[in-house]
Parts: structure tokens; C-alpha cells; sequence
């Protein structure tokens, strides 16, 4: 794996959330089931305490680094305008971060991250189909056709 992390992604409505990671065409399938045994393990037992205190910081931080530069705190000013929220959450994030418990985010690890609501999103060599074949159905989709 070449690296692997989170991405979350507001809509108007809707979040949603994604796994992003890049690895070799060899090694896709392996990847594939250690995030799926990842994410089990994040939905079947409890985060410890030390490991939720290190995600509250990373969270915390990547927010606020996420700001710097006038441009990025104009788009976070914009998104929050256009959802109808107050500019107030920027000086509140951390602290509706720190609201948030261990049992509260292994609910919402269920919902984002269940069997029924999960896509795999593949971008790259079409080779790989015959690995991916053997997780499950595979629709193959060519660029042109979703943009």
C-alpha cells in the first residue's frame, strides 16, 4: 500500500465518507480485505481510549491546518453560508469534537461503513476486473460515462 486514509465529503444534504487508498494492480485484493477487516473490527469492538484521543487530536487539527490561507477559509466560510449554518462552527468545531464519544462514532462507523451501504470505487487498469470479480459483481464503467 502506497498509503491509505479517510475522506469526508459534505453535500448540501448528504455526507459522505470514503477510504481512499492506492496499492499496486498485485496487491488490490489484499488491500481491499484488510480495510474491510479494519472496518470490521472498528464496528464489532471498542475503540480504546487512547487510539479515540488520538483521532479527536488528528480531526482537530486537520481541520484547522485545512483552513490556512485566505482561499480555504473563504470556501469553508462560503459552504458553511450556502448550508445555512452559523460562521460560528469554525471557533466550535474542536469543541463539537470533543462532544462526540466512543459509542457515538462506533453508531456512526455502522451506518456509514455497512455492508448494504458500501461501493467500491476502482480507478485504473481494467486487469484487475478478474481480482475484483472474485469479491463480488464488478460493473465496469468508463470515464466518459460519468462525466
Amino acid at each position: 500500500v502506497y498509503s491509505a486514509g479517510p475522506i469526508i465529503a459534505p453535500f448540501y444534504q448528504d455526507t459522505y465518507s470514503a477510504i481512499a487508498t492506492s496499492t499496486k494492480n498485485e496487491t488490490l485484493t489484499e488491500v481491499i480485505n484488510v480495510i474491510n477487516d479494519t472496518v470490521g473490527k472498528l464496528m464489532s469492538k471498542p475503540i480504546s481510549k487512547i487510539e479515540f484521543a488520538l483521532m479527536k487530536n488528528k480531526v482537530k487539527g486537520s481541520y484547522l491546518f485545512g483552513l490556512e490561507g485566505s482561499q480555504k477559509y473563504l470556501g469553508e466560510l462560503m459552504y458553511l453560508d450556502y448550508r445555512g449554518k452559523s460562521f460560528d462552527e469554525i471557533q466550535g468545531f474542536a469543541d463539537s469534537v470533543e462532544k462526540v464519544d466512543r459509542k457515538k462514532l462506533q453508531e456512526l462507523a455502522k451506518l456509514l461503513y455497512s455492508k448494504n451501504n458500501v461501493e467500491y470505487v476502482v480507478v485504473g487498469d481494467p486487469s484487475v476486473k478478474k481480482q475484483l470479480e472474485k469479491l463480488g459483481s464488478v460493473k465496469e464503467v468508463e470515464l466518459k460515462e460519468i462525466l
